[in-house]
């Protein structure tokens, strides 16, 4: 019995290759966004500035902790499930962050988001 591997069609490479591209230019902005909507943040759900600077600090504690632990996981099982899961969770998270009402489940929701996408 012969195996061979499938190629990809154009459309599968030029949709994996606009995923990943996408990723790679919301990353810079998810670490400036929280910095830059604090000031909105505060003015709609208040807050001391020490739980605010959670909102940043947060998500940047959370993407460093995670993403060798996150990089390991893709290697063991597979990349694209790693990346399409961390994807799924980043736009579930940003959904509910901007339905959200409370400072807690605020930086809750933004952790998630920090979640890294390997």
């Amino acid at each position: 019995m012969l195996l061979t591997a499938r190629t990809p069609s154009r459309y599968a490479s030029a949709l994996a290759a606009l995923s990943v591209f996408m990723a790679a230019l919301l990353l810079p902005l998810s670490f400036t966004g929280g910095v830059m909507t604090t000031p909105a943040i505060q003015q709609s759900l208040g807050g001391s500035p020490a739980a605010l600077s959670w909102l940043t600090n947060g998500f940047m504690l959370t993407f460093g902790s995670f993403l060798l632990a996150a990089g390991v996981t893709a290697d063991a099982i597979d990349r694209k499930r790693i990346f399409i899961a961390g994807a799924a969770l980043f736009c579930l998270s940003s959904l509910l962050f901007c339905l959200t009402h409370n400072l807690f489940l605020s930086g809750v929701l933004r952790l998630c988001r920090a979640w890294p996408r390997r």
